[in-house]
């Protein structure tokens, strides 16, 4: 008869079993509230770097980074500026009119491209051809 409830068996009448259990318990619980926490300090540090990169992103839409990639844009042209213009100088056929001025024919689509020389005679390209576009 003494076994037929269940709170009159030894172990639940046994105080360092339950001690046990509620630390067990206390444990698992303080695991889950630093798992609750996680993704929020995550959120933080998120934010951090998402305010972080907005402060770039504010200095690019200001200008503030042209200084230092002008030299870099510039650099570029000049590496790809030869190649550019002998590809387009083979769409074009240069000759001489009737009256002896200059004159260029090229396809339709390279309209916007204006011609015109280096009329100031101080200037180290006197006489020489460019070509605006």
């Amino acid at each position: 008869m003494f076994h037929d409830y269940p709170y009159t068996d030894f172990h639940e009448l046994n105080l360092d079993d339950w001690i046990a259990k509620i630390k067990v318990h206390t444990e698992q619980i303080a695991d889950i509230y630093k798992k609750l926490e996680e993704p929020e300090q995550q959120w933080d540090l998120l934010q951090a770097e998402i305010d972080a990169m907005q402060v770039e992103i504010d200095k690019l839409k200001a200008g503030d980074y042209l200084d230092v990639f002008i030299p870099q844009i510039l650099q570029a042209i000049d590496e790809a500026l030869p190649e550019m213009i002998g590809r387009i100088m083979n769409l074009f056929i240069f000759g001489l009119t009737k009256e002896g001025y200059f004159t260029a024919m090229y396809p339709d689509n390279l309209d916007n491209i204006q011609f015109d020389t280096i009329a100031d005679p101080g200037s180290d390209l006197y006489g020489h051809l460019v070509l605006e576009f």
